[in-house]
């Protein structure tokens, strides 16, 4: 019965087997057999609730257990973990703890869900708690406690699980909250800020700020408060939540915002700073401490230099206090300073202080305030506007004594360079603006008369010295010059004696008073007594007497009034192009501007090819194809530039001394009795009615003119002459229409000859070549001339092969390939010398006789009732519907043609059609695309063969491919076609390996590997083509004739009372609840399956078990995870072994002598014995400086200078009995964990650097902070590789990224990117390439002398050396005066009189050492930007063109120059000039410049128009209207009690005042009573200076 003792002598009867096999044990039921209530065994599966006994009675119930381990009777059940229901015969595993649940996936036993709606996680019922492997076991959740995915805690108040993910954690208490682990408490913590006394203690992690216990709960050491005040771990960080003036004090020098039960926050206090989430609070810098690139400010501080070298300044919007702490204010004069910083935010201030002595903020010389204010204010300055309510400041006066004027300095007082006024007498080159600043000098002027500033200078006739206070009267140019009456001012004698007249010096011309003024002489300036023309080259002046005369060109010379040359004439034929026109009386013979030069209407050449008076005639001198244009159809004698005559060309006639050419007769022309034929022509007819033609030896040209020679055949001819010369000849024109002497039908000859020759005929297929050409009716067949003859159009073969009328037909005779070309898709049956006939080709069709190709139907073309399938086609459809395919006997060729023959598998076919006579075949195309005939699935034939034959089935382990499929009730093993057959679902291999309905079974047949797929986890005992058997795998057990491949247990797998351990395997504890491990004599796999065998070290291993037969050995994994066997710390052993031997152990780092040598897996790190103990190879040392299996890793521990031998290049961070760890050495680099250290790589320069990324090698940061560029350390230069090699950087060397340059003064890097640039000098510097030099360049304007050079780009203006530096050529001055690449251009500046050099007719504005601008000499005009100086055309010059009268808005009107319609001639300036918002240039151009301007209008700065002036008021008449006491004209005034009037007798200018009884108010109006004349004149006048 079941439960009753077996023995090896007592077996067990009937329907029970003992249990274990061994025969020591209890008795229980053969498989399929049941204990009944009597533990009888009868047939049936066990069951839960069924009787059991001594443990046994329950085995064939998975994961159950019998309730009786004892003689007593018990029933079967599931044990703790498991639940099911009597009856049944499951036991199912209960959900754990940490389990998902859904709605659907419930939690199972003595769990539920952490969530209503069914997801979330499953968690213990009431009263249960997760015990260790997290099943829900009775008992109360406790701290501690095991819990996963947040759950598992619940019933602990305030607790929460340590992890919410499905790793296992344990239950604890949240941040703010205490507990002791097994209790089901959590208690909240104190929070920082809260009081505490003697009896009411800080809890947690937090303690009382003061020592008696009175005050506040603040953090313990390394706790801060978090943003709830609860102390958590870290450290306090500035920004960190504080209150009560507790929580911050572990910041050294900080404080807590808050003193009172307000939360604040961690802060540094006055003086200091530091940023939130840092520890430390850092002294600020204070005002006028030293700044340099490696002491940078801190605070509210910062650098006064940008390249972080100079003083320490406050941050906007703060001020330096009384002890130069930077605090939250604007700086005030009067506030402290030093060092010359700290007042920076006051405009226009300075520091009293620029030593490291405290000073004050204040106004310099020039500027006042007040202290307390932030504001200096500029005194006034010479030129400054001064009005009645604006007075002149400081040592300044008003130039009127009513106020109303500009300021300028009191006596005794000058303007320096900057107008402010300083003590000291004005002199010329002093500086000056609007109109004073020289009143002291007599005859002086300022050069500036509004608000740009000037100079003082001596005006027009007088000179003067600058630095002196005296202009004395120049000589006037004409004046006489002794040896003792010398010429002064700007003009010399003419007489190097001394003795003559005097004249303007270099540079200087006479203005219309004869005084020398600046610019160049011009014709039509003014001169006398012979002299004042100098300058002009091959000019005179035409008085030579004390008469004013002008200076002007002699005979044979012209130029232009205003200009400074004169220029020779040009002559016929001279050359003339786009830039060298012609001059004088000639003309250029091309309107472009490139030909020669030939005389203009009414002149003539005369015999030296001058143009004189006259009329050209033939016989006339010309040259160069010109000088004949006025003779109508001449031609000069000479294209070129030899002296040649004028005639009448071919096809003309006229006599010398005459102007007429008169044309010959040609070809062709007409004549009758009374027009006869002129030239070398004759009439064709003997009555005079007919065409010209050439006379005997004469032919007619291309053009049809006669000229000498014979006729040939290819010549012009018309109207059927010109040919008559020429036997059996013709023209092909017998119209008007040109044509050619040709040889008629049946004559043959060639172009150029004078003989027409009968042909002898060709014949069809005769050959024709280039030299041998078809005769007759026949053409060749080749357009090159190599062919073959063929007829000509409507002409055919006869049976001879002659060309005869008529039109070639199907049937009729050809050869060699010719003879049907006129039969459309014909051929000749011959392409060979033997006669062949016309016929139709493959895929045509047409009858003998007739002369048409017809077209077959090609296979798949479509077939309809009335489009019917041609030639040696038919439709696929009896309807007459479908696709043409090929008649019987017929099959489709390559291009679907059909052609004699069957048809074929491999053949084309297209549309499903063209393989109809193969029988089971069919078209792979159903398309129109072109398919061939192939053979369906399940059946197959050979390409070239017309049958098909059926597929037999596959069997199991046939080979299967692409294209070799598995027939009948197989399928292929690999979805890609390559592999085996095997049997579809619901079907297995029979004996033979047939595929038959049924289920497949372990003990079946199989082959191949294949045959046992629906086994699950079986596999077949043969992969190749023997036959094999299906079978369970090692690590699986199952019985023939099933289809279950059962699991074994497996080395780690669990165990319990309930769940024991499969196959070779048993529980590694007595009472069941464990892992499962091999029995005796069997090992553990490399898959933890048990095999025969001895367990070894390096054996699998897991959960600490597999390795029990090894004595002193362990499981290196404790877990889960595999691992491997090994002997522990301190023993040793080999993998492949099953002994491990305890160490006699050294240490790295022990001693070791000649006598004392290193234990273990140790060995001395010294040859004689003397040195360390070190690890042997392939150990390392742990964390206790026991050598362990591994190899070395920086971090590792080491100790004496070893335990990192085996890091090459490595080093112990300790050489004494101090533990290290290994690390690399300076210029090399590695992590820690890792065995390499790999050495530095060089940066290169323009590498970048951060604090964290330093530069290698001979590199250093560019930046102190670390943030930048590598570049080369001292002495250090970039190769072209950007390596840094020894050496100095020159210029021309590679740099990158701005870097590269910086050893070589005033250079810089052409590229401040990642492209590769090179050192070079800035605009303004230069120096040579391989050089370590940038010199300035001398700028234009700078003073040069022989000994004194211009540098860079710039030359001396003078070749003798005293004079000013300009630019080269090719350069122009930039806006600070340095030479750049470009032309000079208008408005471009200039200095000393310099800098416009190459714009021809342009000057400087200044010549002194004020900056100027480029500007056009008087009469001259530009476009600011341009390099051109046009002479200006004046008002009434004679013209032709509009272009002409090109100044502004001036046009050609019947021959003279006038203004245009929106202008009319102001006759002072000789200006057009506009009226209210007409079109101007400035204001000269305005009709009344009084009251208007021109201003720019709407968004145009182009575009300008004269406008009412600023204060004047447009009235109806568009007039503008003057404000009181303004300037008027035409327009008056305003005001109604206003009168426009001079204001006094000694003016003529006219302008507003108040009509008699009226006077001016303050608000500017006329009211009440009379104004003041005297007043009101003297505002005027003051004016009417200032306007003029």
């Amino acid at each position: 019965m079941v439960g009753d003792t077996c023995t090896a002598e007592k077996t067990c009867k009937g329907n029970t087997k003992c249990a274990p096999a061994t025969g020591a044990g209890f008795c229980t039921c053969i498989d399929k057999f049941k204990p009944d209530d009597n533990l009888n065994c009868v047939e049936g599966a066990e069951v839960l609730g069924g009787k059991c006994k001594n443990g046994v009675g329950c085995e064939n119930i998975q994961d159950s257990k019998c309730s009786s381990s004892t003689d007593e009777v018990g029933k079967c059940e599931c044990p703790t973990g498991f639940h099911g229901d009597d009856g049944t015969s499951t036991c199912t595993k209960d959900s754990m703890v940490g389990d998902t649940c859904t709605a659907e996936k419930t939690c199972k036993g003595n769990t539920k869900c952490s969530s209503a709606t069914g997801a979330g996680f499953c968690t213990c019922i009431d009263k249960f708690k997760p015990d260790d492997n997290l099943n829900c076991v009775e008992g109360a959740e406790v701290l501690g406690g095991k819990c996963k995915n947040g759950v598992g805690c619940e019933n602990i108040q305030d607790s929460k699980c340590s992890s919410s993910t499905d790793e296992v954690g344990k239950c604890e208490c949240p941040a703010g909250f205490h507990g002791d682990d097994g209790t089901s408490t959590c208690t909240k913590d104190s929070m920082v800020g809260d009081t505490c006394t003697a009896e009411k203690t800080c809890k947690g992690n937090t303690k009382c700020s003061s020592a008696t216990g009175a005050g506040f709960c603040t953090c313990i050491d390394k706790f801060k408060p978090d943003d709830n005040l609860n102390c958590v771990e870290g450290a306090e960080v500035l920004g960190g939540k504080c209150k009560n003036g507790v929580g911050c004090e572990n910041i050294q020098d900080s404080k807590c915002s808050s003193s009172t039960d307000e939360v604040g926050k961690c802060e540094c206090p006055t003086g200091f700073h530091g940023d939130d989430g840092t520890s430390t609070c850092t002294k600020d810098s204070m005002v006028g401490d030293t700044c340099t690139a490696e002491k940078t400010c801190k605070g509210n501080t910062k650098c006064s230099s940008a390249t972080g070298a100079g003083f320490c300044t406050c941050i906007d919007k703060f001020k330096p206090d009384d002890n130069l702490n930077c605090v939250e204010g604007a700086e005030v004069l009067g506030g402290k300073c030093k060092n010359g910083v700290g007042c920076e935010n006051i405009q226009d201030s300075i520091c009293s202080s620029s030593t490291d002595e405290v000073g004050k903020c204040e106004c310099p010389t020039g500027f006042h305030g007040d202290d307390g204010t932030s504001t200096c204010t500029k005194d006034s300055m010479v030129g400054d506007t001064c009005t009645a309510e604006k007075t002149c400041n400081g040592n300044t006066k008003c130039s009127s004594a009513t106020g109303a004027g500009f300021c300028t300095c009191i006596d005794k007082f000058k303007p320096d360079d900057n107008l402010n006024c300083v003590e000291g007498a004005e002199v010329l080159g002093g500086k000056c603006k609007n109109g004073v600043g020289c009143e002291n000098i007599q005859d002086s002027i300022c050069s500036s008369s509004t608000d740009e500033v000037g100079k003082c200078e001596c005006p027009t006739g007088f000179h003067g010295d600058d630095g002196t206070s005296t202009c004395t009267k120049d000589s006037m140019v004409g004046d006489t010059c002794t040896a003792e009456k010398t010429c002064k001012g700007n003009t010399k004698c003419s007489s190097a004696t001394g003795a003559g007249f005097c004249t303007c010096i270099d540079k200087f011309k006479p203005d219309d008073n004869l005084n020398c003024v600046e610019g160049a002489e011009v014709l039509g300036g003014k001169c006398k007594t012979g002299v004042g023309c100098e300058n002009i080259q091959d000019s005179k002046c035409s008085s030579s007497t004390d008469e004013v005369g002008k200076c002007e060109c002699p005979t044979g010379f012209h130029g232009d009034d205003g200009t400074s040359t004169c220029t020779k004439d040009s002559m016929v034929g001279d050359t003339c192009t786009a830039e060298k026109t012609c001059n004088g009386n000639t003309k250029c013979s091309s309107a472009t501007g490139a030909g020669f030069c030939t005389c203009i209407d009414k002149f003539k050449p005369d015999d030296n090819l001058n143009c004189v008076e006259g009329a050209e005639v033939l016989g006339g001198k010309c040259k160069n194809g010109v000088g004949c244009e006025n003779i109508q159809d001449s031609i000069c004698s000479s294209s070129t530039d030899e002296v040649g005559k004028c005639e009448c060309p071919t096809g003309f006639h006229g006599d010398d001394g005459t102007s007429t050419c008169t044309k010959d007769s040609m070809v062709g022309d007409t004549c009758t009795a009374e027009k006869t034929c002129n030239g070398n022509t004759k009439c064709s007819s003997a009555t005079g009615a007919g065409f010209c033609t050439c006379i005997d030896k004469f032919k007619p040209d291309d053009n049809l003119n006669c000229v000498e020679g014979a006729e040939v055949l290819g010549g012009k001819c018309k109207n059927g002459v010109g040919c008559e010369n020429i036997q059996d000849s013709k023209c092909s024109s017998s119209t008007d229409e040109v044509g050619k002497c040709e040889c008629p039908t049946g004559f043959h000859g060639d172009d150029g000859t004078s003989t027409c020759t009968k042909d002898a005929d060709s014949m069809v297929g005769d050959t024709c070549t280039a030299d041998k050409t078809c005769k007759g009716n026949t053409k060749c067949s080749s357009a090159t001339g190599a062919g073959f003859c063929t007829c000509i159009d409507k002409f055919k073969p006869d049976d001879n092969l002659n060309c005869v009328e008529g039109a070639e037909v199907l049937g009729g005779k050809c050869k060699n390939g010719v003879g049907c070309e006129n039969i459309q898709d014909s051929k000749c049956s011959s392409s060979t010398d033997e006669v062949g006939k016309c016929e139709c080709p493959t895929g045509f069709h047409g009858d003998d006789g007739t002369s048409t190709c017809t077209k077959d139907s090609m296979v798949g073309d479509t077939c309809t009732a009335e489009k019917t399938c041609k030639g040696n086609t038919k439709c696929s459809s009896a309807t007459g519907a479908g696709f043409c395919t090929c008649i019987d006997k017929f099959k489709p060729d390559d291009n679907l043609n059909c052609v004699e023959g069957a048809e074929v598998l491999g053949g084309k076919c297209k549309n499903g059609v063209g393989c109809e006579n193969i029988q089971d075949s069919k078209c792979s195309s159903s398309t129109d695309e072109v398919g061939k005939c192939e053979c369906p699935t399940g059946f197959h034939g050979d390409d070239g063969t017309s049958t098909c034959t059926k597929d037999a089935d596959s069997m199991v382990g046939d080979t299967c491919t692409a294209d070799k499929t598995c027939k009948g009730n197989t399928k292929c093993s690999s979805a890609t076609g390559a592999g085996f057959c095997t049997c579809i679902d619901k079907f297995k291999p029979d004996d033979n390996l047939n595929c038959v309905e049924g289920a497949e079974v372990l003990g079946g047949k199989c082959k191949n590997g294949v045959g046992c797929e629906n086994i699950q986890d079986s596999k077949c005992s043969s992969s190749t083509d023997e036959v094999g058997k299906c079978e369970c795998p090692t690590g699986f057990h199952g019985d023939d004739g099933t289809s279950t491949c059962t699991k074994d247990s497996m080395v780690g797998d669990t165990c319990t009372a309930e769940k024991t351990c499969k196959g070779n395997t048993k529980c590694s504890s007595a009472t069941g609840a464990g892992f499962c491990t091999c029995i005796d004599k069997f090992k553990p796999d490399d898959n933890l399956n048990c095999v025969e065998g001895a367990e070894v070290l390096g054996g699998k291993c897991k959960n600490g078990v597999g390795c029990e037969n090894i004595q002193d050995s362990k499981c290196s994994s404790s877990t889960d995870e595999v691992g491997k066997c090994e002997c522990p710390t301190g023993f040793h052993g080999d993998d492949g072994t099953s002994t491990c031997t305890k160490d006699a152990d050294s240490m790295v780092g022990d001693t070791c002598t000649a006598d004392k040598t290193c234990k273990g897996n140790t060995k001395c790190s010294s040859a004689t014995g003397a040195g360390f103990c070190t690890c042997i190879d392939k150990f390392k040392p742990d964390d206790n400086l026991n050598c362990v299996e591994g190899a070395e890793v920086l971090g590792g521990k080491c100790k004496n200078g070893v335990g990192c031998e085996n890091i090459q290049d490595s080093k112990c961070s300790s050489s004494t009995d101090e533990v290290g760890k290994c690390e690399c050495p300076t210029g090399f680099h590695g992590d820690d964990g890792t065995s390499t250290c790999t050495k530095d790589a060089d940066s290169l320069v323009g590498d970048t650097c951060t604090a964290e990324k330093t530069c290698r090698g001979n590199t250093k940061c560019s930046s102190a902070t670390g943030a930048g560029f590598c570049t080369c350390i001292d002495k250090f230069k970039p190769d072209d590789n950007l390596n840094c090699v020894e050496g100095a950087e020159v210029l021309g060397g590679k740099c990158k990224n701005g870097v590269g340059c910086e050893n070589i003064q005033d250079s810089k890097c052409s590229s401040s990117t990642d492209e590769v640039g090179k050192c070079e000098c800035p605009t303004g510097f230069h120096g040579d390439d391989g050089t370590s030099t940038c010199t300035k360049d001398s700028m234009v304007g700078d003073t040069c002398t022989a000994e004194k050079t211009c540098k860079g780009y710039t030359k001396c203006s003078s070749a003798t050396g005293p004079g000013f530096c300009t630019c080269n050529d090719g350069f122009k001055p930039d806006d600070n005066l340095n030479c750049i690449n470009g032309a000079e251009v208008l408005g471009g500046p200039c200095k000393n009189g310099v800098g416009c050099e190459q714009i021809q007719n342009s000057e400087c504005s200044s010549s002194s050492t004020e900056e100027g601008k480029c500007v056009c000499s008087s009469g001259f005009d530009g476009d600011d930007g341009t390099g051109t100086c046009t002479k200006v055309p004046h008002l009434n010059d004679t013209c032709s063109l509009d272009s002409q009268c090109a100044y502004p808005y001036g046009k050609c009107v019947k021959g003279m120059c006038k203004c245009d319609e929106q202008h009319v001639e102001d006759t002072t300036s000789g200006l057009c000039v506009a009226g209210l918002h007409g079109l101007c240039k400035n204001d000269s151009y305005c009709k009344y410049p009084i009251t208007e301007t021109c201003q720019s209008t709407g968004n145009s700065t182009e575009v300008k128009t004269c406008q009412c002036k600023k204060g004047y008021a447009e009235d109806a008449t568009h007039k503008c209207k003057a404000p009181n006491s303004g300037i008027c004209d035409e327009g008056g005034c305003q005001d109604p009690h206003a009168e426009c009037v001079p204001p006094n007798k000694n003016t003529t200018v006219t302008s507003c005042i108040c009509k008699a009884s009226y006077k001016l108010n303050k608000e500017g109006k006329c009211t009440g009573s009379a104004i003041s004349v005297a007043f009101g004149a003297l505002v005027l006048s003051l004016m009417t200076i200032l306007t003029l």
